[in-house]
């Protein structure tokens, strides 16, 4: 049997970017990370729109790495690969009851059976009052005013908060061996566009025995 010594790491803290911050010209760089000691990584990266409006063209999620151990410069950086979100706009409706920890059937305000972006397999997010506790799913199921999720609720809803049809999830993985630091670096390349909420980690892989 092959045991693996793994640890997660956050790449970017889930948090809200509005287009006023990317208007200013702003990236949102996440946590340096200390992969010296490390093999490989798999990265998760989630994206979603929280506003109706179009996000054309899209925003990019840059896994950047660097050799050098000693403080580094931007140009130390080198971006190993690039993911780019799709290029669309969010619908949403207001959960309309109180939903538990491991539920999986979300009542919803509006019947939403019908519309484009809430159909059966679709990625979606789940939006809370606070932050932290909003989370992705996807949708297994849609009846009238009801939708079923994949996977059971991490966090309790209230009618506070709304399901959004925009989502998007990527994992991606990274050969460690001679790389020092890893880190995330956000950019919405569409200034004018949605509102978005972000989120990175990093499964590091340290050792196999």
């Amino acid at each position: 049997m092959v045991d693996a010594t793994q640890s997660l790491s956050t790449l970017l803290a889930h948090q809200a970017v509005t287009n006023a911050d990317t208007a200013a010209g702003l990236s949102v760089v996440g946590t340096e990370v200390d992969v010296r000691s490390a093999l490989s990584a798999s990265v998760f990266v989630y994206h979603a729109l929280i506003e109706a409006a179009a996000n054309d063209p899209g925003a990019e999620y840059h896994l950047q790495v660097r050799g050098s151990v000693t403080a580094a410069d931007d140009d130390d950086w080198v971006t190993a690969w690039v993911f780019k979100t799709r290029v669309d706009s969010a619908l949403s409706t207001a959960i309309n009851a109180t939903e538990p920890i491991g539920e999986t059937a979300i009542a919803v305000a509006t019947d939403r059976s019908a519309t484009a972006g809430f159909q059966e397999g679709q990625e979606i997010y789940l939006q809370d009052a606070t932050l932290a506790d909003s989370e992705w799913a996807r949708v297994r199921h849609i009846s009238a005013t009801v939708i079923t999720i994949s996977g059971p609720l991490v966090n309790e809803k209230t009618s506070s908060g709304f399901v959004w049809s925009y989502a998007e999830t990527f994992v991606g993985s990274i050969d460690l061996t001679g790389v020092s630091y890893m880190r995330m670096v956000f950019q919405n390349t569409d200034i004018t566009g949605a509102n978005v909420h972000i989120k990175a980690d990093a499964l590091i892989l340290t050792a196999i025995e």
